[in-house]
């Protein structure tokens, strides 16, 4: 029974950080990857967090159709010494912004369970010296780095070698697009067929690859990179 809650507390903590870092979560993730996909369990455990008012429901847009999970103010004292860096929290979520948003923290999830690496996140980037902010960072025990993109639409061939350009000397091993539609997966690989750098390698993937459990390879415009065959670089 002290195993239970200890693992319990751990799997609250770990819900709490990511909560904190991203500033909110879905209830499919949150069932999906802290509850292996129990519903009732998952439900369970957030009304009992509800109740000690660690976590409430926001509604998003007008429609209020969606609804997602964040920390109260309770919550953020309650796990403050757990949370590695601090993320200044948005008062209200952008509807124009969440999709992507939500896709991001999925894409973090499955990343944190491919790699033995530490997540940075886009709003705790704002404070270093970068010329353009990704949506996130991996950092290997090593010091090496991937920049980590999730694309959910297509941008014009300037646009992205303007981006690039602007990431040519910022010392990362990869810059790993996660393209989230079939129009925009095409639209990189073009533009990164066309891109050229001595310094700089951008690496691409689909989104829904995430779902195969045979998972090792990354397309990059000169080869296929085994950039999932080990846990650290």
């Amino acid at each position: 029974m002290r195993k239970e809650l200890e693992n319990g507390k751990d799997r609250d903590w770990k819900l709490a950080r990511v909560i904190y870092e991203e500033q909110c979560l879905s209830f499919g993730t949150i069932r999906d990857f802290f509850f292996n996909g129990q519903k009732s369990n998952a439900s369970r455990r957030l009304k009992i967090l509800r109740e000690e008012k660690l976590i409430r429901w926001e509604k998003i847009g007008f429609s209020k159709l969606m609804r997602v999970v964040r920390l109260t103010q309770r919550g953020i004292e309650h796990y403050r010494e757990k949370f590695p860096i601090p993320v200044k929290q948005k008062r209200k979520l952008a509807p124009a912004t969440i999709t992507h948003d939500l896709l991001v923290t999925e894409t973090r999830l499955h990343l944190s369970k491919i790699y033995n690496a530490e997540w940075v996140p886009e709003r705790a980037l704002k404070s270093l010296p970068l010329k353009k902010i990704p949506d996130g960072i991996l950092t290997f025990p090593s010091g090496k780095r991937i920049a980590v993109e999730v694309e959910n639409t297509t941008k014009s061939k300037d646009r992205y070698e303007a981006i690039w350009r602007e990431w040519e000397n910022q010392n990362f091993m990869l810059i790993l697009y996660v393209s989230t539609q079939d129009s925009v997966h095409r639209a990189l690989v073009k533009n990164m067929k066309e891109f050229k750098s001595l310094s700089l390698r951008l690496g691409l993937m689909k989104f829904k690859d995430f779902k195969n459990q045979n998972l090792t390879h990354v397309w990059t415009p000169s080869s296929e990179l085994p950039l999932f065959s080990k846990r650290e670089f």
